[in-house]
Parts: C-alpha cells; structure tokens; sequence
C-alpha cells in the first residue's frame, strides 16, 4: 500500500495533460488544507492539478490527506471540475473516493460527492478559498495556494 500511494503522489506531482481551448495560460497546481465536521472533525491537506480544460469549465484530479479527531485517518482522491472558468468566482463539483482507516487500522472506502464555491482566479497565482457541501461527509471548508 505504501508503494501504491507514493507512486500516485509522483506520478500526480509530475504528469499534466494539457489541452488548450483557448490562448489563455491557467495555474496547473493547488495546495489547500481543508476542514470538515459533522460526527468527526476531519482536518487535512490536498493537492490538485488540472488535466483537461473545456469552453467554459476545467477539470482535474485531487489527492490529499485527513486526519479525524478519533484518531482515524482518510485518503481522498476525487476528480473535480470548475465552471465559469474566466471568473474569479467558480461552482465546483468534485466526485471520488475517500478511503477511510478507523482506529483499529480496518480499510474502506467512502464514495464522495461534493458541490460548492470556489474563489480562485485561475489565470495568476495565489489565495484560493472553498466551500460546500460534501454528500458523503459533511460541509467542508478550505483555503489554498494556486501555483
């Protein structure tokens, strides 16, 4: 398992496939540290890439890392996309698969489905901030770095 997740963190960290809709240039890579709660508190780190890039929306792949206040841990990996991409203010819908570990170091998986805001302007590095509403947990909340 071990192996598996490594490989996945360099192969995301170094892999963009890119197809331009337009001449403008995007940020290809977010870091964000996010929060959610509702049973458990759930705090953790994200990082996203974008992969492809349609008229008006772009899409990508997220990976990340959560701890939950009963001493679990979770391991989300959702692909996401971004509407109204020429705002600074985009509705973003995210799917995937959280896979969870319980104190007593048992495995499974969680399908997720998000939708939410996100404040970013994708044409300039900086702040980003999301919001939503998560269908297999909670709310969440984050803030990030575009790069």
């Amino acid at each position: 398992m071990r192996r598996f997740i490594i490989l996945i963190v360099v192969t995301f960290s170094t892999y963009t496939i890119q197809a331009q809709a337009d001449d403008k240039s995007y940020n290809q890579k977010s870091i964000q540290a996010h929060g959610a709660a509702i049973f458990y508190a759930i705090v953790g780190v994200n990082l996203e890439t974008y992969l492809w890039e349609r008229t008006n929306s772009i899409s990508g792949i997220s990976l990340g890392a959560g701890y939950f206040s009963d001493g679990g841990f979770e391991i989300p990996l959702h692909i996401y996309t971004l509407w109204n991409k020429e705002s600074v203010h985009h509705i973003e819908f995210d799917y995937g698969v959280n896979l969870l570990v319980d104190p007593g170091s048992r495995f499974f998986p969680l399908p997720t489905l998000s939708l939410g805001y996100r404040y970013q302007d994708l044409s300039k590095n900086g702040f980003l901030f999301r919001g939503g509403l998560n269908l297999g947990i909670s709310p969440y909340i984050s803030v990030g770095y575009a790069f």
